[in-house]
């Protein structure tokens, strides 16, 4: 009797123990070189077309101000960043709530929900603040108001696909198939 109870124990040890940790894997090293890269890139433009841009030109259209549009270029550089670890934190929270849910349910619960609170709500929140520090950074540093929003729109749109596609990388194309609700796992309700 002890034996096999020791052998059970041991058989769920190796379970549980099974976790590949994605979110500190080598693969990050590749996304992130890339992103900080292209931010070097970017502040390196921005430096020479400072020095190539003369003060007292005003435009009726585009940037009127090109300090601001440096501060735009450049945010929605380091955007980029932000938003693969945003989508990537999205991903963690899903495959936290599909790997805990057999415990959960043999426990008498259920995780669904909780990749949506830990994911969900975070990656929206990275949104909203991407788009109201660009807006705002835009819409001062635009002759035209109105086109200022729509660059800030477009500008997170543009970070935050390439965050999607980073992440869809980092978890082998399976980004929105995981959760209590991906497939060959038990059902959700206990």
């Amino acid at each position: 009797m002890t034996t096999s109870i020791v052998q059970a124990s041991c058989a769920v040890d190796v379970v549980v123990c099974d976790d590949t940790g994605t979110i500190f894997s080598p693969a990050w090293i590749v996304p992130l070189g890339i992103a900080a890269l292209f931010i070097v890139v970017v502040a390196i433009l921005f430096a020479l077309a400072a020095r190539r841009d003369p003060p007292a030109r005003r435009p009726s259209a585009g940037w009127s101000d090109p300090g601001a549009a440096r501060w735009f270029w450049t945010f929605s550089a380091l955007g980029v960043v932000a938003m693969i670890a945003a989508w990537q934190v999205f991903g963690v929270a899903y495959e936290e709530e599909m790997s805990e849910q057999p415990k959960a349910l043999a426990a008498g619960t259920s995780m669904a929900g909780t990749g949506a609170v830990f994911g969900g709500v975070p990656l929206i929140m990275a949104h909203l603040a991407g788009l109201v520090v660009l807006s705002v950074i835009a819409v001062r540093g635009r002759a035209v108001m109105w086109t200022g929003i729509v660059c800030a729109v477009l500008a997170t749109a543009f970070t935050s696909g390439i965050g999607l596609l980073v992440a869809q990388v980092l978890w082998n194309g399976q980004l929105f198939m995981m959760g209590v609700d991906a497939p060959g796992l038990v059902p959700a309700t206990p």
